[in-house]
């Protein structure tokens, strides 16, 4: 599938938004992702540390999710 960019403008934020998710999708799937940067890796290590001293400030991403689908 070929999408130009007037067609991704024309469509609305919520659909760009789902686009944007299934191509994220694919490169998972295709298992080719990036190797983490040293900041990206430090800030993991960061909030796994967070997490591990304070666990229940913490949420899972369901309840994110969850959350986020009632506020929105």
């Amino acid at each position: 599938m070929k999408i130009s960019r007037e067609e991704m403008q024309r469509l609305s934020v919520a659909e760009r938004i789902e686009l944007i998710g299934a191509l994220w999708e694919s490169i998972e799937e295709s298992g080719d992702l990036p190797a983490l940067t040293e900041a990206q890796r430090a800030e993991l290590e960061r909030r796994l540390a967070l997490y591990s001293h304070e666990p229940d400030r913490t949420r899972s991403w369901s309840e994110v999710r969850e959350r986020l689908a009632r506020e929105g």
